[in-house]
């Protein structure tokens, strides 16, 4: 009797499953699936039996919770399906995988992309033959990232205890922390730099220091126990902001970069907050120079090395200058000085007496002098503009400008008698003008004739054929009327000087010029519609008889 042979053909084995995700600072999140074909499935399909595996199929389950707008909390679930068909016509064993996955004779593979963080993902892979489906394989895992970067970073200035201006930064938690919000995953710590520059690290190859001013890792405490009634303590949870006052001397009106990286259990954020800000802001690029109130500065050129400036109605041989709306300089190799008359250029070199925005920048400075051809060729006014520039902020610019003079000369307008011969005892009358008050002789302190008049002192000096001869008898009385040469000065006199001529010695005769000496100084003098030299007649033989001869 024929015989009948009956077996019975099993599911698959349940295979391993293996599931991760890419580092959580990956900016391409995805999760990956992957599982081994068993050893019975090689076999099977080498054999060509019938208890081959027909299809793999594998079921992510993606669930979220969030709170949503109105603070609720609220789950959402995607299932999703993805079949791997056996191909019967390879060779060797394999499936037919879909959009995303990857089947070798050795493993298949699935990758699932654009996953969000705090998603819950579990990967289920089962194998199917003509029995049925094998028991399933699961794995799950929640997926994570490192944190985002909007803190919300806040900047505020406030005053110390000293009252000086000090910088204050507040930040909460990013909205990402890890796990698609901002507190599942507890941000671990922040790292806060300030530099001066914003390569923080700088270069070193290419000749740039670093420019920290601070660096510090601040972590994110859990609480702290406060005083509780009856004696007790009382735990009180951290709650954000966070805050860090910058206690390191920071310079008034410079830039500063601010850079804020949060890390969590999985690692630092892909990105840093950098923002740069000036600390005390200044609203103006270009600073006033508002001491002198007056500019230009009048500087006399009193010789070849002394200059007088001129601030209101009194004069230094330096200059005090102010300059508001420009950032603090703490080092005067900070401060760049140029300065440029009639085409001549100098650097001066200030020295800083203070820096303090918003009361500005104070410094004390030598003005430049002008050669002698420099000053003789420029035109009138003689005008010199220079400029102020911060070193670490070259568009932080502040101008001053100067305008050089020589004390005005004595001017002689009339002289009488106005001619004929001179000799001694003479009497002439001079009218000569000076000048009083400020941007003078007279308000520097110098020789001039009003403080003659007051006091008494000038000369009168003949200088004829090699002599000085002195005169004497001045006499000089300040007259009412200015005279014309001198009108349009606000700061003129006129007086007239009566002096009695010195006899010339030996009866010399000639051409003698006029000296106006005060205090030993002899005075420029400007004529204008007189004269100022005189002819000395002497004696002198005219014939004798006989005209040649012996005597005794």
């Amino acid at each position: 009797t024929p015989r009948h042979l009956e077996c019975t053909i099993e599911v698959p084995e349940t295979v391993n499953v293996s599931l991760w995700q890419t580092p959580p600072g990956d900016p391409n999140w995805a999760v990956y699936t992957e599982w081994p074909h068993t050893s019975l499935t090689h076999s099977a399909h080498k054999n060509l039996a019938l208890h081959r595996v027909l299809r793999y199929t594998l079921t992510l389950n993606i669930t979220r919770w969030f709170n949503d707008s109105g603070g609720v909390n609220t789950r959402t679930e995607r299932i999703e399906q993805y079949s791997f068909v056996y191909n019967e016509s390879s060779p060797e064993l394999a499936f037919v995988a879909p959009p995303g996955g990857n089947c070798s004779n050795v493993s298949c593979f699935f990758a699932r992309e654009r996953i969000r963080s705090g998603e819950y993902v579990s990967a289920t892979v089962f194998a199917t033959n003509v029995a049925g489906d094998a028991v399933n394989a699961s794995y799950a895992l929640r997926f994570v990232a490192v944190p985002t970067i909007d803190m919300q970073f806040e900047y505020v200035e406030v005053y110390n205890t000293s009252n000086l201006p000090q910088a204050q930064l507040s930040w909460v938690a990013p909205s990402e922390s890890g796990y698609g919000d901002d507190y599942s995953l507890k941000i671990i710590n922040y790292r806060l730099e300030i530099a001066r520059c914003d390569t923080f690290e700088g270069n070193i190859t290419a000749g740039i220091m670093p420019c920290y001013i601070v660096d510090v890792t601040l972590p994110v405490p859990d609480g702290e126990y406060v005083s509780g009634p009856n004696g007790t303590s009382v735990w009180v949870p951290f709650e954000y902001p966070m805050r860090y006052n910058i206690t390191v001397d920071q310079h008034e009106g410079f830039p500063y970069w601010y850079r804020l990286t949060p890390t969590n259990f999985w690692g630092r954020s892909v990105k840093s907050f950098v923002q740069q800000i000036d600390f005390v802001q200044i609203p103006v690029s270009v600073g006033v120079t508002d001491y002198p109130p007056t500019m230009p500065v009048p500087i006399a050129i009193v010789d070849a090395s002394t200059l007088h400036v001129w601030v209101g109605d009194a004069f230094s041989t330096d200059i005090f200058m102010h300059v508001s709306g420009f950032p603090q300089i703490r080092e005067i190799g900070n401060l760049l000085n140029t300065f440029t008359v009639n085409n001549w250029t100098a650097v001066p070199a200030p020295n800083l007496v203070s820096s303090n925005v918003p009361a500005g920048l104070t410094i004390r400075m030598d003005p430049p002098h002008p050669p002698t051809d420099v000053f003789a060729s420029c035109p009138t006014p003689c005008i010199g503009s220079g400029s102020f520039q911060a070193a670490l902020m070259p568009a932080r610019t502040a101008t001053y400008s100067f305008s050089y003079f020589e004390y005005p000369s004595i001017v002689v307008s009339f002289v009488s008698p106005t001619f004929g011969p001179l000799n001694g005892g003479n009497t002439i009358q001079i009218t000569i003008n000076d000048f009083s008050g400020p941007q003078t002789r007279q308000g520097a302190g110098r020789p001039n004739i009003p403080d003659a008049f007051s006091r008494g002192g000038a000369e009168i000096w003949f200088n004829l054929d090699g002599n000085r001869l002195n005169a004497t008898e001045v006499v000089i009385e300040e007259l009412a009327q200015i005279s014309t040469a001198v009108a349009t000065s606000t700061n003129a006199r006129s007086f007239l000087m009566t002096i009695v001529t010195p006899t010339s010695p030996s009866s010399a005769s000639g051409v003698a010029t006029m000296e106006v000496v005060i205090d030993g100084t002899s005075m420029p003098v400007i004529v204008t519609g007189a004269s100022m030299d005189f002819e000395y007649v002497g004696a002198s033989l005219l014939f004798s008889t006989p005209a040649s001869g012996r005597l005794n």
